[in-house]
């Protein structure tokens, strides 16, 4: 089993505003917004339920995918949100015996969902998705069929008109590539390598994909050249990939963890930490539609590492990033905004001091107001915090749930295009195992 099948927390998720139109953001500045009461979506009781993500439509639906384990198996689940409640869970797949890990989740602009996970057969695992056509989900399948070795941690993203694209690290046998499929509206086309230095393994975290409005994509990665880790990436135009290439040019240390957004405008953003030799700093690149700037350092807060970045974007020239960086002392959270001129300066967003910060996430809304959460040590267990962008300034941050002596973990959020937002996460409140509890930003 690779060793990172158990790990999470600390994988961002694609979001995708789908369905945004210039006017479908005007709800946002309409009063204040709040979180409401958590309320449990995962089935029952069955096992420790994880690795939750969620996405919702321009309509302000939703739908969370998650894996639950029992007592002979790890199985992926969803349940939807229709505007007003959740639903009942159900399971995405019907295999009794193998397990499945790390699910991930996006909608077109229809309203239409792709789920992907990574599965195993017995023997190795492989990568499956399953179609929800706005009303229900459909049969999963298989969407690699290369059996030489294992295939882990796929992303999923959708363009505007239904068009998707999974990627995926994939073992040959020797070494770890990565791999795509792309996903017509209809069917999945087939499965390519996107990367073809073999020097050494793609490696953790995941891949990760966003598209721009045009049906463009850009795909990150880390990549191992035999004595550092480096950054790579690939531009898809619509119709075919590009040549990898390697967007970082420091090689004093490796670099891990890249994420991407589109700002809108056809404009690609990357982030990553990388060391220096002496501590972890956060860089970013961005690509014009044509090629790869000059990578740039967007903080510079040097009493700790800088590690695990994420990043979204408003569609309208405007991004958001978050890391978790400490002091020397705790770890923190710490965020920094991006417009058309470029990155402004990092700005601690909570300032709750009794431990640690983790695991940070973060979306946007159609109109540049953000919203970040993250996981945070109160001295007997994690708690679930958030912080509120205006589009003007960070807030002051705030608890989603009370449970103190219940810790909670991995959590991840997503915006409608009218600023109202889910958000969700891992905690165990009752019983044995740890169960899945959203709440509703509005």
């Amino acid at each position: 089993m690779d060793k990172r099948i158990l790990t999470f927390g600390w994988l961002g998720i694609l979001l995708l505003l789908a369905g945004c139109d210039s006017g479908s953001g005007s709800g946002n500045a309409s009063g204040p917004k709040s979180w409401g009461t958590p309320e449990r979506i995962d089935w029952e009781d069955l096992g420790t339920a994880q690795t939750a993500q969620v996405a919702i439509d321009g309509n302000g639906k939703a739908l969370a995918v998650w894996v639950q384990a029992d007592l002979t198996r790890t199985r992926a689940w969803a349940n939807t949100y229709d505007g007003s409640g959740w639903g009942m869970a159900e399971c995405l797949e019907p295999d009794e015996i193998s397990l499945a890990y790390w699910p991930q989740i996006a909608f077109d602009s229809a309203g239409h969902a792709l789920a992907v996970w990574y599965q195993s057969d017995g023997t190795r695992f492989n990568i499956w998705a399953d179609y929800y056509d706005g009303s229900s989900w459909g049969t999963a399948e298989k969407i690699e069929s290369n059996d030489q070795g294992s295939a882990y941690h796929p992303q999923v993203a959708f363009d505007g008109d239904g068009n998707g694209i999974v990627v995926w690290y994939h073992s040959d046998g020797t070494r770890y590539s990565v791999w795509a499929n792309y996903f017509n509206g209809k069917r999945w086309t087939g499965a390519t390598t996107i990367e073809s230095d073999n020097l050494g393994d793609a490696t953790a975290p995941d891949p990760q994909i966003a598209f721009d409005g045009e049906g463009n994509a850009i795909a990150v990665w880390s990549l191992h050249d035999g004595s550092v880790e480096n950054i790579w990436a690939n531009y898809f135009n619509g119709t075919s990939w590009g040549a990898a290439e390697k967007i970082e040019s420091d090689d004093t240390g490796s670099a891990y963890d890249p994420q991407i957004a589109f700002d809108g405008e056809g404009h690609g953003l990357a982030i990553w930490y990388q060391s220096d030799g002496t501590r972890y700093n956060i860089w970013s690149n961005s690509h014009d539609g044509t090629s790869w700037g000059t990578p740039e350092l967007i903080e510079t807060e040097n009493g700790g590492p800088a590690i695990l970045p994420q990043i979204a974007s408003d569609g309208k020239g405007h991004a958001m990033a978050v890391w978790s960086q400490s002091d020397g002392i705790r770890t923190s959270i710490w965020a920094n905004s991006y417009d058309r001129t470029g990155w402004g300066t990092a700005v601690l967003i909570e300032t709750e001091d009794l431990g640690d910060a983790v695991s940070p996430q973060i979306c946007l809304d159609g109109e540049g107001h953000a919203l970040a959460v993250w996981a945070q040590s109160s001295g007997s267990g994690n708690r679930i915090w958030a912080n509120y962008y205006d589009s003007t300034g960070w807030g002051t941050a705030e608890l989603l749930e009370t449970e103190d002596s219940h810790p909670a973990y991995s959590p991840q959020v997503s915006f409608d295009c009218r600023g109202r937002a889910l958000a969700v996460w891992s905690q165990r409140t009752t019983g044995a195992y740890d169960d899945i509890w959203a709440a509703r930003f509005e």
